[in-house]
Order: C-alpha cells, then sequence, then structure tokens
C-alpha cells in the first residue's frame, strides 16, 4: 500500500488505530490491508505504531472502517519523517 524508503526503527508518533476485536475470538476475513515501506536494506517492511495500550501494533487492516485509520496513521508516520508516499 505504502512504499517508502525510511528508517521505521526509532518510535513512531503515537497514533490512535482503531480496534475492537476480541482477543480471544476468531475472526475470518477475505482481504488483509498493510502499509508497508522499504527498509534501509532494501526489505519490505510491515509499518508499525503504538497502540494506545502502549503495545507496538502492525498497521494492518480487515475491514474498510480500519483500513481508513491504518491510512491515516501511515500518512502521519511518514509525514513526521519527511518521506515520500508513492
Amino acid at each position: 500500500m505504502f512504499v517508502a524508503s525510511a528508517l521505521f526503527a526509532t518510535t513512531p508518533p503515537a497514533v490512535h488505530v482503531k480496534s475492537d476485536a476480541d482477543a480471544l475470538s476468531l475472526q475470518r476475513f477475505d482481504v488483509l490491508w498493510v502499509v508497508t515501506y522499504i527498509d534501509d536494506a532494501g526489505r519490505e517492511a510491515i509499518a508499525q505504531a503504538p497502540a494506545a495500550s502502549g503495545e507496538i501494533v502492525p498497521l494492518m487492516a480487515v475491514d474498510r472502517e480500519r483500513l481508513q485509520s491504518i491510512i491515516d496513521a501511515g500518512k502521519m508516520i511518514a509525514t513526521s519523517r519527511h518521506i515520500k508516499l508513492n
């Protein structure tokens, strides 16, 4: 989805990624969207951000409502690091 040449090793800015999934429930999903970037070694990696709980979580979504929140989070991280999005 997003490809950027950047260092995501440092702590990204705090972002809110919508999540209401029950940790014990299993979900079936047909589509998985993931925010990715190209790291310094030229490998594609999944972007991560701190959740409200303090955990670092991957920017992934399985429905359109969460999709918008991960797009917004990816844009916020890219902007704060002066990363050009493709």
